[in-house]
């Protein structure tokens, strides 16, 4: 008898953010992603905007495991307020878990309390009796997957979000190995972030900062701030290989872009040579032309 497969979403669709799909398979619930919105202007007093879960907090002793195919918090941010009533194992890469583990810590809740499963960006594991694939995809936060859950109707497919790209660092490529071995197996169904699919054309490399600010670290006069999305991984890593190409010393402006490169250097994202990081304290002892003063924020 083949398995009985129902596929719906808690959030994530029609709007940019809040992630959240449930694979029902037969007697077991396996949840892909499980992200917070931010609110916009008509939600004062509002910090995040979760799914609804009362499907899952119904349901929670069927529910097999949580995946996560990347780090941002609209993946992975609505687990700290509902984790603790509907737990089960959460599987994603080293980066992913510790991003989850970060954001869980920014809004003051218990970062200790997930059953947290490591695996490698690509890998094949099972859960459940079910094989799970997880395939290295491109996008701006390091170590992110796309992730495939096997039945006997064939493969049910999440690509999560991605770039195409073929020139990044090892940590921000898509292992198409991984994806070619997988496209050889039948696919039931294939499931794939839609954001700026009506454009004609290529994301990448149109994203990356270096072409439009290398000229200013080489010619800036004085000191150089600059300000990314402190889950943008691929940008910070730029502005450090900037700064490192051009002789400047980084200096995180506040603990939050610090506990950032920290986070990074647990993972083993980022390396920062002592003669290009100083503290904030040394901010007037250095010459200004030496300095770039990196912000961050969530």
């Amino acid at each position: 008898m083949s398995d009985k497969i129902r596929i719906f979403a808690l959030g994530g669709l029609d709007e940019d953010g809040k992630n959240c799909t449930v694979v029902e398979i037969n007697d077991d619930i396996f949840v892909v992603d499980c992200g917070v919105r931010f609110p916009d202007r008509t939600m004062p007093g509002i910090d995040y905007i979760i799914p609804n879960y009362d499907y899952l907090l119904e349901n929670k002793d069927r529910i097999r495991a949580y995946f996560l195919t990347h780090g941002h918090d609209d993946q992975t941010g609505a687990l700290a307020f509902f984790y603790e009533q509907c737990p089960a194992p959460v599987y994603g890469s080293k980066v992913t878990l510790t991003m989850l583990q970060m954001f869980t810590h920014h809004v003051n809740r218990d970062e200790n309390m997930y059953d947290l499963h490591p695996v490698k960006p690509s890998s094949v594991f099972h859960v459940a009796g079910r094989k799970i694939t997880y395939f290295h995809t491109a996008h701006n936060i390091a170590d992110s997957s796309g992730i495939a859950i096997w039945t006997d109707l064939g493969n049910i497919v999440f690509t999560g979000d991605f770039v195409v790209e073929n020139a990044a660092l090892p940590a921000y490529l898509h292992d198409m190995n991984m994806i070619a071995k997988l496209a050889e197996e039948q696919t039931l169904v294939l499931l794939s972030d839609s954001v700026f699919s009506d454009r004609p054309g290529y994301t990448a490399p149109h994203y990356k900062l270096t072409p439009l600010v290398e000229e200013i670290f080489k010619d800036a006069p004085g000191r150089i701030y600059i300000s990314v999305f402190s889950m943008n991984f691929y940008l910070i890593d730029e502005v450090v290989r900037l700064a490192m190409a051009n002789r400047k010393k980084i200096i995180c402006y506040d603990q939050e872009t610090l506990d950032v490169i920290q986070t990074m250097q647990s993972c083993g994202q980022l390396m920062i040579p002592k003669q290009n990081y100083a503290p904030l304290d040394d901010i007037l002892r250095l010459r200004d032309q030496d300095i770039v003063v990196l912000i961050t924020g969530f």
